[in-house]
């Protein structure tokens, strides 16, 4: 995490504070997320394709061996774990510089006591992603286990979309997020941001 982006502790702390905030819905999650300062709110897009759970999901397709137009069923446990190891990599940065737990100790255990409660809590909003959401966050692993995700998103967009042998959605139908938030709150039967377990997963926007 430490790049020109993020050139001082401050100003990555500044960005975890920001990235696990509950009140913007845990911005970490989305592939972008626009400045309020444009029009006074906050767009969140691409539910589960940030790139750094991108990258992290697509460490485990490649460990089971399956590109994305392999992946039948929708792999929520999968996503759930990725994600639950994300937050907890950002949470190591909190302070701003990178806190390792003691060695063998429960802290440093990325096991089901500190951390499968909080893998649930995304479980539960994953289960209600319709199938096309799935296209886009499995498309979007599969760059990244393809290593194509280096470049801007417009470069990789332009790189793969002239090959014909890289689909767009290795496979699998993409269509853009644009109901979302609307779409997990009709499914629940509740409004947008309802409590889910111990803290509050809104659900997601587009």
């Amino acid at each position: 995490m430490q790049s020109e982006r993020f050139s001082s502790a401050d100003d990555r702390a500044e960005y975890i504070a920001w990235a696990l905030s509950g009140v913007d819905g845990y911005p970490f999650r989305y592939e972008r997320v626009s400045d309020p300062a444009l029009d006074g709110k906050i767009t969140k897009t691409g539910i589960y394709q940030s790139k750094i759970i991108a990258r992290t999901f697509a460490y485990h397709l490649r460990r089971i061996g399956l590109r994305a137009d392999q992946v039948r069923d929708c792999p929520c446990n999968a996503l759930a774990l990725a994600t639950t190891a994300v937050e907890r990599a950002l949470k190591m940065w909190e302070s701003g510089s990178l806190r390792h737990p003691k060695p063998r100790s429960e802290e440093a255990k990325f096991s089901e006591r500190l951390w499968g409660k909080t893998a649930n809590e995304y479980l539960g909003g994953m289960t209600n992603l319709e199938e096309r959401q799935w296209d886009s966050i499995l498309a979007k692993a599969e760059l990244c286990a393809r290593g194509l995700d280096e470049d801007s998103d417009d470069d990789v967009e332009d790189e793969v979309s002239s090959n014909p042998d890289i689909p767009m959605t290795g496979g699998r139908t993409t269509i853009d997020d644009d109901e979302q938030a609307a779409h997990e709150a009709a499914v629940r039967g509740v409004p947008a941001g309802s409590e889910t377990g111990a803290r509050t997963i809104p659900a997601a926007e587009p």
